[in-house]
């Protein structure tokens, strides 16, 4: 039997996708980088790897739960693993596990660990509303989680600006993070152009990734209201292309 999706059994487990994926910092002026220019395939399979990815940067996982997950049929992740092979995100080499399986080992080549990367929340893959994003919704998503900060000064659960261990505390229990970057910006850090740029803002909004804070800013939600039914997500997978 293959991948069936299960309840995520993972509390706020994130992992963090390296800055100089999206953006070269040249002296403090920032410019598009790997992710605006790879293939949607890649883009929506990246973080998936990401995800399952042990401290080192290995996983393993099988090809139709990468699928699932990413909301790709086989033959999209492995163009899209191939991509990122070349584009020197990734290493992949074929293993034999410990009962004899063949199996593919995925090596990412950044660091997943860092507290200075990019957070990525998995319960957005687990619970299924990364796989539900438009494929142009993935590339702007990763643009906004980039260029989001947490702003406990702009939390109306908060009364300001916090320091030291508050602050820590803060970032352990915040809903959302705050980006303020412009349109254009997200458009060229992503790889959206402007003709569906308003499409995927309309996916990010129905799954959760983001919702307006003000004029100014949206909440990049770390953990979100609501994700999908595991009876739902495990009804769409008999219809998959192989």
């Amino acid at each position: 039997m293959g991948f069936r999706w299960t309840a995520p059994t993972c509390d706020r487990h994130f992992r963090t996708l390296d800055r100089g994926v999206v953006a070269v910092d040249n002296g403090g002026d920032l410019y598009p980088n790997t992710w605006s220019v790879l293939t949607r395939a890649a883009q929506a399979v990246y973080p998936v790897l990401l995800r399952h990815a042990d401290d080192h940067g290995v996983c393993f996982p099988a090809e139709d739960r990468l699928a699932a997950m990413s909301g790709l049929t086989r033959k999209g992740v492995r163009a899209g693993v191939l991509e990122l092979e070349m584009a020197g995100l990734l290493s992949t080499k074929k293993v034999t596990t410990r009962n004899g399986r063949r199996a593919k080992l995925y090596n990412l080549l950044n660091d997943c660990t860092s507290p200075e990367g990019i957070c990525m929340p998995s319960i957005f893959i687990d619970g299924g509303l990364w796989s539900d994003l438009t494929p142009t919704g993935k590339a702007l998503a990763v643009a906004f989680r980039y260029f989001a900060k947490p702003r406990p000064d702009l939390d109306p659960d908060e009364e300001g600006w916090l320091e030291g261990d508050d602050f820590t505390e803060y970032l352990n229990r915040r809903k959302y993070d705050i980006c303020g970057a412009e349109p254009s910006v997200l458009r060229e850090f992503s790889g959206v152009c402007r003709r569906i740029y308003l499409a995927a803002i309309e996916s990010l909004q129905a799954s959760y990734v983001i919702e307006p804070h003000d004029e100014m800013h949206w909440r990049v939600l770390i953990w979100p209201p609501k994700i999908r039914k595991v009876s739902w997500l495990n009804s769409r997978l008999s219809g998959e292309s192989r």
